[in-house]
């Protein structure tokens, strides 16, 4: 690992990798282009959860401005995310997916916005959907912050719709999307857990939503800035209803994504919560295990 560290840093930049090397350069090259990078106020470190496509290399000869870690295990987006938070000081932190691309103003306007008030936890701006086949940007929202809903589904809102401003008003949000978030150092010490900011239990998949479940109950609030634009390679397939875009899912991922989902309401979900809908969430509970029975998930979900 490279001992460089930006100790005057405003904003840590925790860059996520596994076989990501094809996303690697788009990525950082949008980091480089911020405001407040050019203002030397980042602190940018990639942790590579062994991949095997020499990204951790390709890093290190090309972008030495980078801090780079290489596990010699896949500890999982979880994980990561919490060697990258202890590994840096700076009083917030971004933890970005690679398939992610900045306008250069990204950063800097989260900041300006989060700064405003320190009940605030994390805050996420406007995310687009980017279509690398075509190497183009889209008008697809990805997210513009989580929904939480009776079932207890969480959702990233607008994904799928095409941008037409009506996601254009700042305010508060009940999460923010773990593809590209920024949170306040402080609320992430409020919740931290052992040695868990996220629970590494997870893994990969809902990591994002448990932390917000947290922070809600913390009383710690995430805004939304859609001044703040960012491209994101999640697709650009439109998939509407929960169960529709499980299917597009792979196996592995189904029994990592049902597993979490029962987690997390285990960690979180209190009998006042059941109480406000009971209905609704044992209907979809009911649902989502018959679906994961027929789908070979279920029992599969027990042993990881």
């Amino acid at each position: 690992m490279k001992s460089f560290r930006n100790k005057n840093s405003l904003l840590a930049v925790v860059l996520i990798g596994y076989n990501s090397l094809k996303f690697l350069a788009s990525c950082i090259e949008s980091i480089k282009k911020q405001t407040l990078f050019k203002k030397d106020l980042l602190d940018i470190i990639f942790i590579d959860n062994l991949s095997h496509d020499d990204s951790a290399k390709f890093v290190l000869e090309n972008y030495p401005f980078v801090r780079v870690y290489q596990n010699h295990f896949n500890f999982g987006y979880a994980g990561a995310a919490n060697q990258g938070i202890d590994l840096t000081s700076a009083p917030y932190v971004n933890i970005i997916n690679p398939d992610i691309i900045l306008e250069k103003d990204f950063y800097e306007k989260i900041i300006k916005a989060i700064s405003q008030n320190k009940a605030i936890s994390s805050a996420t701006g406007k995310l687009l959907k980017y279509d690398f086949e075509a190497n183009k940007k889209t008008n697809i929202i990805d997210s513009t912050g989580l929904l939480f809903h009776a079932t207890t589904i969480i959702t990233d809102r607008g994904q799928g719709e095409i941008d037409k401003k009506q996601y254009d008003k700042s305010h508060e949000v009940w999460g923010v999307s773990g593809a590209c978030p920024i949170y306040r150092r402080d609320a992430l010490l409020k919740i931290k857990n052992g040695d868990d900011f996220f629970d590494s239990r997870f893994f990969m998949y809902k990591e994002d939503t448990d932390l917000a479940w947290r922070f809600n109950k913390q009383g710690l609030r995430a805004i939304y800035v859609p001044s703040a634009v960012a491209y994101h390679g999640r697709g650009t397939g439109v998939e509407t209803g929960f169960f529709n875009k499980r299917k597009a899912l792979s196996r592995f991922q189904r029994i990592y994504s049902f597993r979490n989902h029962q987690l997390m309401l285990k960690k979180n979900l209190t009998l006042k919560d059941f109480a406000k809908h009971p209905l609704a969430i044992t209907a979809f509970e009911t649902a989502s295990v018959i679906n994961a029975i027929r789908e070979g998930v279920f029992f599969k979900s027990f042993k990881i």
